[in-house]
């Protein structure tokens, strides 16, 4: 009897919470910025550099009177990169890898008003993601040829082809971010964001001997449009 009275108790709670709260719908998109965090210093030849990509986010949210709030919701973010050779002697030149991820977020935050008329959110937040597809293109020298301009290349440009035993495609960390928003109207608000996130995760299965491990490092910039519900 008296966990039923606790658990009523429980929900009569949450629904006064819920009553003089918000509920919003969010859809965002732009441009990231991927970073690989690995150790290749015995390559010096060879060195990664960021790659860009699409970010594009559905959210749906709820913000208590207090400002807590809490959103979850699927992303799409590709997560691309450049190997660049840095010995011109070499047979394999620069090479550029785009990997598509789709995800799944669920974050806590704060909002609160600046000078009165200006929004913010900032979160914190956990992600799970599935790498489910990509591309690679580059190019080879031609060393058979010796006619300048020297050397000519063959290039390339393919749909990644997935190792089983080398990739691993399921990836999870964590994330941070910061929303501006300017109210144009009682139910829609356009803002601003940026959010990092940063893999826990390697690229790359463990059990692959000689391997060095690689974590995604990602910087999304995103313009959107909330919508209260």
């Amino acid at each position: 009897m008296a966990s039923r009275c606790l658990f009523l108790s429980f929900l009569l709670l949450c629904r006064g919470m819920l009553a003089h709260g918000q509920t919003w719908l969010t859809f965002q998109v732009g441009p990231g910025w991927n970073t690989l965090q690995t150790n290749i210093d015995n390559r010096p030849q060879q060195v990664y550099r960021h790659g860009t990509g699409l970010y594009a986010k559905l959210t749906g949210g709820y913000q208590f009177r207090s400002g807590l709030l809490i959103e979850t919701g699927p992303s799409l973010l590709q997560k691309s990169y450049a190997l660049i050779h840095t010995d011109t002697s070499l047979s394999v030149l620069d090479q550029y890898t785009r990997n598509d991820y789709v995800q799944w977020e669920l974050n806590i935050g704060f909002a609160n008003t600046l000078f009165k008329k200006i929004g913010y959110r900032a979160f914190v937040g956990a992600y799970r993601a599935y790498w489910f597809g990509g591309r690679i293109k580059g190019a080879f020298s031609n060393i058979f040829n010796t006619a300048a301009p020297f050397p000519q290349t063959f290039s390339y440009d393919q749909k990644y082809e997935f190792d089983s035993h080398r990739d691993q495609r399921w990836e999870w960390g964590w994330h941070y971010g910061l929303e501006l928003n300017i109210p144009v109207k009682d139910c829609c608000s356009p803002f601003i964001g940026v959010r990092v996130y940063e893999s826990e995760e390697d690229q790359q299965n463990p059990y692959q001997l000689g391997l060095v491990p690689r974590y995604n490092h990602t910087v999304a910039l995103s313009f959107g449009l909330q919508t209260k519900l």
